[in-house]
């Protein structure tokens, strides 16, 4: 009997393709590079950490409930740590601040994880939400009974409907052990207990931890051949790769093995580099247009910060020691608290426009204010004045050369001229509001000034609508601050009879009100 031996059927090969590329973003991906290359100044590796976690809150592959992403910056002070996390907040949600921020160094004792974790029954911090007079904190008040918990993940979304929230550990390396078990077991489980019982899911939360872990080793290393402005290098001063050794080997020896395990796994540790001179100066040009727009938003003031005044303010940072927090500080000093200064003693008010400049020393800040044209209806617009006029604007012209003739009717161009000021004179004042400011030192000065302004008024037909007096106040003049009394009043006045008082009372502010035709 024969027998029929049946092979295996032989697979039919695979045509494969072209490779694939891998460098295709999405659209919104695109769009958050985009925005974090512009407002992250420098830190390559913190720019593509932060991508990377971005490209996990939009995976459909994910499995399990740990977190999206986990950040461990390491790096010097004011380098641009903490600002990933605040950035993410802004992409996600449009708020720098929906960041729920955690600080280490509120948690140095142990004793403190009640407040981060919620007490058990029995101890301080316990709170019962099954009991019937528990009264919830409302949906825009953060919980200050438990940092982690639910509603506190929901709080600093802001409102947003995007689902992934941002939780910063400043500080992180000044926080106890124990609360360091805390983060490894949302690392690894992606849930926690509280103490009352409540689980808190964490698998929605990109998380980002800031040390300065050896940054004190690599400063002093630094200092001794780095020039004030850092730009040079010497043999003495580390390399790259001796920083990061440097900051690995104090991570290593503060923190236990599984925690960098978990970090890696679902994550990544990131060390930052402390930023140059010209990376400073691309933040000055960030942080002044944030500030203008701040500025505009609040109180409706214009800001220009020319480049002369953009270098200065630049060298006043590097004078120190040439970090944001020092730009920062500089920023505070030169133009806003002088912003704020100008609008308590109300030099200046919404809708002017001012000029940050140099001063004529050349080694500070000076504002100018932008001269408003001033709004208002002339005679000479009418149609009277121009037929009371017709006549001599016939004279002027047959004024003109003779054919022939070098010479010109001069008494014709007087006899014009003076029928053209007569007929100006005739014509109604054309009058608009102004404000005038006086400061005085006593009650005696002000009656006298009050009254020397009302004979002035009186002398050239100035209408007076109202007066204010604020006594006691703090006032910046030209010659510092002190203290006097304020008195403002409007008036309804000519154009030319204002610029006759100016004449007469040198001391007295004058501007404009803008009025509505």
């Amino acid at each position: 009997m024969s027998t029929t031996t049946i092979l295996p059927e032989t697979p039919a090969p695979i045509n494969w393709g072209e490779p694939l590329d891998l460098t295709v973003l999405s659209p919104r991906e695109q769009a958050f590079n985009g925005f974090i290359n512009k407002v992250i100044i420098g830190q390559p590796r913190g720019k593509r950490a932060a991508q990377r976690a971005f490209r996990r809150t939009q995976s459909k592959l994910r499995t399990g409930r740990t977190p999206v992403y986990a950040i461990l910056a390491l790096g010097p002070t004011t380098c641009g740590k903490s600002e990933i996390a605040f950035r993410l907040g802004q992409f996600f949600h449009g708020n720098r601040y929906a960041v729920l921020k955690l600080d280490g160094s509120e948690y140095m004792d142990d004793s403190r994880l009640t407040h981060l974790i919620g007490g058990t029954a029995q101890w301080a911090g316990f709170v019962d939400k099954a009991r019937a007079d528990y009264v919830p904190p409302r949906p825009d008040e953060k919980d200050t009974m438990c940092e982690l918990n639910n509603h506190n993940l929901a709080w600093s979304r802001r409102g947003s409907k995007s689902p992934i929230t941002i939780i910063l550990v400043d500080e992180w390396d000044k926080a106890c052990p124990e609360f360091n078990n805390i983060m490894l077991s949302i690392l690894r489980d992606g849930y926690y207990t509280l103490g009352n019982g409540e689980v808190v899911d964490f698998s929605n939360c990109i998380f980002v931890f800031t040390a300065n872990l050896g940054a004190r080793d690599v400063e002093q290393a630094g200092e001794k051949a780095k020039n004030p402005l850092g730009f040079n290098r010497s043999a003495t001063e580390l390399s790259a790769e001796e920083t990061e050794a440097l900051f690995n080997k104090h991570l290593k020896e503060f923190t236990a093995p599984e925690f960098r395990a978990r970090l890696t796994e679902n994550g990544e540790i990131v060390i930052f580099d402390k930023l140059t001179a010209d990376e400073i100066g691309q933040v000055r040009d960030l942080k002044i247009e944030e500030m203008t727009a701040h500025i505009l938003k609040e109180v409706d003031i214009t800001l220009t910060v020319d480049d002369k005044a953009r270098k200065l303010l630049l060298d006043m940072s590097l004078a120190n020691d040439g970090t944001v927090a020092n730009l920062n500080g500089v920023l505070k000093s030169q133009i806003t608290d002088n912003i704020d200064n100008q609008l308590i003693i109300r030099r200046i008010s919404p809708k002017d426009q001012i000029l940050v400049c140099v001063a004529s020393d050349g080694e500070s800040i000076a504002m100018r204010r932008e001269v408003k044209p001033i709004l208002m209806v002339s005679g000479i617009d009418s149609d009277e004045f121009r037929a009371a006029t017709a006549e001599a604007d016939a004279q002027f012209a047959a004024a003109a050369h003779k054919p022939g003739a070098n010479e010109v009717d001069v008494d014709r161009v007087k006899a014009g001229a003076e029928q053209v000021k007569r007929a100006a004179a005739q014509q109604p004042k054309a009058r608009q509001p102004f404000m005038l400011s006086v400061i005085t030192n006593s009650p005696e000065m002000l009656a006298g000034a009050l009254k020397d302004l009302d004979a002035a008024f009186a002398q050239l037909g100035i209408t007076k609508r109202s007066q204010n007096t604020q006594f006691g106040i703090t006032i910046q003049t030209e010659m510092g601050v002190g203290e006097g009394d304020l008195t403002e009043e409007k008036v309804s006045a000519d154009l030319h009879d204002m610029i006759k008082f100016r004449e007469m009372a040198p001391g007295v502010m004058i501007r404009t009100v803008e009025t509505q035709l």
